[in-house]
Order: C-alpha cells, then sequence, then structure tokens
C-alpha cells in the first residue's frame, strides 16, 4: 500500500521484494534493475570498467493504495544496497511542498527538496498538479524546471520518482518538454484483485497480531468483488480503513462480553466487517433478544449459537450452548466442541466429542486435538475411524494423512492424501 512518508525516511532492512504481494510487471522490471546493478558491482570487484547505464529516473501510473509508495522505498533500499545511493532514503513531495507565493521562492523550495534527497529517492507524488493550469506562468512548472536540473546535476546520486493516476501522467509527459528524455523507466501498478486484497488484510491484521475468521475471510472477499474498479476505490488503502475500522467495533463488541478470551482479542469475526446494519448484524441481534427471553431454552440457544457461527463468532456460540449442553442435540454438541477446539479450548473440546460417542464429527476432531497435542497415535486411530464413517470428507482425509506423516508413515500419508 502507499505509505505516507514525510521527510526522510529509512528504507529498513525489511522491505523485500519477495514480500511484495501481486504487482508482477513491478517485481519482473525490478528483476532487470537489480539484475544491472549486480553485473556492475561484480565487474568493479573485477577491476573491469562499469556497464554505463543510463540515468536510473521513474514515472510510476497507477490509482491510489496501488503500493507506488512502498516501491519507491523497496528502489532505495536495492541502490542503496549495490552502492549506488549512500543512504538510499525517500523523500516524499508534492505540489504543496514545492511551490511558494513567488517564482524566487517556488525555486527554493523545490531545491531545497532536492538537495535534501540527494543519495536517495525524491518521491513526486501527485506530479500531475504541478502542470497546474498548464500555463508556462503556473509556479508548479518553475518547480518543474528545478527538479529537471537537479535530475541532470545529480544523476549518480539521486533518483526521481514521478508519481500519480495514469491518465494525468501521461498528460503531464506530454506537456513538459524534455521529461520523457530524462525519465526512461515507465511503471504501471495494476489495481489489486480481491484475492491480493485478502493477502494484504491478512498480512496487515498478523503484524498486530489479529486474524480473520473463515466467515469474516469470505465476508471480506464479497466486499472486496464490490468494490474493485470502483472510480473511489483506493486499494490497500482501503484495505488499511476497513482494519481500523474492524479494530474499533471488535473493541466495543467485547466490551459488553462478561469473558473475554484470548481468541476473542486476536480474532475479527465478519460482522466486525459491516459497514452499517446489515441482515447479519440484525439476526444475530433478533436471535441474541429471543436467546434472553427464554435463558435456559435450549431451542434458543441453539439458535443464538448457529446465527453466531456464520458470523464466525465461535466463542459467542460456546458460552451460548455450554449452559445447555445435556440438553441440546447431537448436531448442537457437535458445534459445541467445534467452537471449543476452534477457540483454542482443546481439552473441553476434546470431553465434549467423548461424551458423543463414535461419530465422524466427534471422531475427526478428538483426531484434530491429538494431532495439535502431540500424540500421533490416538490421533492417527481417531481419524483412521472417522475416515471409516465418512470416507469422502476431504477434511478428515487431509487430517488423516498429516496424522500419518508425522507419525512416520509416509506411503500410508500419500495414500491417504490421494484417496
Amino acid at each position: 500500500m502507499a505509505i505516507e512518508i514525510s521527510g526522510r525516511k529509512k528504507t529498513g532492512p525489511g522491505v523485500r521484494l519477495e514480500d511484495l504481494i501481486g504487482l508482477e510487471p513491478i517485481k519482473k522490471e525490478l528483476r532487470k534493475i537489480e539484475a544491472i546493478l549486480w553485473l556492475n558491482q561484480h565487474r568493479r570487484s573485477g577491476d573491469l570498467s562499469e556497464l554505463r547505464l543510463q540515468s536510473f529516473h521513474f514515472c510510476f501510473r497507477g490509482n491510489p493504495g496501488t503500493g507506488k509508495t512502498t516501491v519507491a522505498r523497496l528502489i532505495g533500499d536495492i541502490f542503496h544496497r549495490y552502492g549506488i545511493l549512500r543512504v538510499g532514503d525517500v523523500v516524499e513531495v508534492d505540489r504543496a511542498k514545492l511551490i511558494g507565493p513567488t517564482p524566487g521562492e517556488t525555486e527554493i523550495k523545490a531545491g531545497r527538496a532536492i538537495r535534501s534527497a540527494l543519495d536517495g529517492v525524491l518521491f513526486v507524488d501527485e506530479a500531475y498538479t504541478l502542470l497546474g493550469s498548464g500555463d508556462i506562468s503556473d509556479p508548479g512548472m518553475r518547480a518543474l524546471e528545478v527538479i529537471l536540473k537537479g535530475m541532470e546535476d545529480y544523476r549518480d546520486v539521486l533518483i526521481v520518482i514521478f508519481a500519480g493516476y495514469p491518465s494525468e501522467m501521461d498528460a503531464l509527459f506530454e506537456a513538459v518538454t524534455g521529461l520523457k528524455s530524462r525519465v526512461p523507466f515507465h511503471l504501471d501498478f495494476p489495481d489489486y484483485s480481491p484475492r491480493e486484497l485478502l493477502d494484504i488484510m491478512l498480512f496487515m491484521a498478523a503484524s498486530e497480531n489479529l486474524e480473520l475468521s473463515d466467515e469474516a475471510a469470505g465476508k471480506f472477499l464479497l466486499m472486496m468483488e464490490e468494490r474493485v474498479g470502483l472510480r473511489d476505490f483506493s486499494n490497500a488503502r482501503e484495505v488499511r480503513n476497513l482494519l481500523d475500522q474492524a479494530k474499533g467495533k471488535l473493541s466495543r463488541r467485547l466490551q459488553t462480553r462478561r469473558r473475554v478470551s484470548q481468541w476473542d482479542m486476536k480474532v475479527i469475526t465478519a460482522v466486525d466487517l459491516e459497514q452499517d446494519v446489515s441482515e447479519l448484524a440484525s439476526s444475530l441481534e433478533a436471535a441474541r433478544k429471543e436467546m434472553f427471553r427464554a435463558p435456559s431454552d435450549p431451542e434458543a440457544r441453539s439458535f443464538f449459537a448457529s446465527e453466531c457461527v456464520k458470523a464466525g463468532m465461535w466463542s459467542d456460540a460456546a458460552a451460548a450452548l455450554e449452559t445447555v449442553e445435556e440438553k441440546i442435540s447431537p448436531e448442537y454438541r457437535a458445534l459445541l466442541g467445534r467452537a471449543l477446539y476452534t477457540t483454542g479450548e482443546r481439552k473441553r473440546s476434546w470431553n465434549v466429542f467423548s461424551s458423543m460417542g463414535e461419530s465422524p464429527f466427534g471422531s475427526f476432531y478428538r483426531g484434530l486435538s491429538a494431532l495439535w497435542a502431540g500424540d500421533l497415535p490416538t490421533a492417527t486411530s481417531m481419524l483412521d475411524l472417522a475416515s471409516s464413517m465418512d470416507p469422502d470428507s476431504p477434511d478428515i482425509l487431509l487430517a488423516r494423512s498429516a496424522a500419518r506423516f508425522f507419525n512416520g508413515d509416509f506411503r500410508g500419508a500419500a495414500e491417504s492424501f490421494m484417496a
């Protein structure tokens, strides 16, 4: 995503080409550039003259939130690593930071920006706004002249990146004489796909020790499929906003709970992603009210638990069913065991499934619990039993294969996996 940088920003060791989600065309171009830098580095160490290179200035064309600033940081890191830039930091500027009330002050501000970025990267965001009205007297045009001169004067110690919307950047390069010849690299940043946006969401969440329930991940994908391609869609920037909103809803939801587990505090559910009062939230609230009217009614509690599961609120589902465990149907007892298992209550989950006798669902989760605990013989036995009762379940077959593999039965693992 586009990371806001004010002043100098250390690139840090954590930004790697392999870390980028999506952006395959961008990765391909950067690998080409890195290969040239690698060769010159080795030619220097072998007392050979370096290959002559054109200037390394860039035009980034793409919508908001497509990773332009992140790639700028990566470029600074790459050129620093190969000894081209002494520092490799990124200085981000826009029209407001480059122009002043008079031509003289504009020249001073633009020159200061150039000097502050030496031995690093000058990232000109929304560069097309420097065109202004397109009149030669516009102060943005004077700022561009100063930048163009700096690109020539400091070509060995400065990389300039012009970034902005595709069509507007095309207009900029058509309007400004000499800009095309000074900027050899033009990179197009595509919008992220819904799947890539989910990966970004999971990455952002994990950086804060959060995760999405399966139901929340599915809901997020549907939300992105509806949003991608719309004019106001901002890609990874929108993902960040959604995550921030979800954290707020998660916090408020847990404030009303009498008991909050570790699982509750780190898992974002589907209801936390709701933008407005949705059908899901409405049905949850209706089921909750029905349960409060008859708190001892196993059917009311079972219905509320099933609504919680739709939202990925497994902890709430477990809390609703635990008090009526002996009165609920086998189907909902299995749901209770699964809810406990999902939220990390493995021992309690084992007890619930053990009380159910022999059933595919009970044996499956008992096997998973044993596998998680490292009891491989019990895991293999339970999962074999589950598979014999439900031989077509892919989840059971996969778990059975894992148990056999960790137990050293590689042939059996392969046979189970291929079944």
